[in-house]
């Protein structure tokens, strides 16, 4: 971790990580799950998440974001009582900041 450089006008993050997860859906299609990332960040990162995969009708949500983990959710799957592969890329929040 450290600064970030910049180069042909485009911020290069030092760290940026990607990974798969699940999120385990209730009866309502309903689930949060808890990610950790595998090594911290120096800063709350930017979290992009998508779902990978199934067909679902439910939102895609970030419910909490630290430097050691993010907390996503989906609300109102048709998937219910069933597993929703989610993939994220997460990035440092330097912008700014020398």
């Amino acid at each position: 971790m450290g600064r970030y450089n910049i180069r042909g006008g485009y911020i290069v993050p030092q760290n940026i990580q990607s990974a798969s997860g699940t999120i385990t859906t209730d009866e309502n299609g309903d689930g949060t799950n808890e990610i950790t990332f595998v090594t911290k960040f120096k800063n709350t990162p930017k979290v992009i998440p998508v779902v990978v995969g199934n067909d679902i009708t439910g939102s895609l949500r970030i419910v909490s974001k630290s430097e050691l983990a993010v907390v996503l959710g989906i609300d109102g799957s048709s998937l219910t009582g069933q597993a929703v592969t989610v993939d994220y890329i997460a990035m440092d929040n330097t912008l700014g900041r020398r």
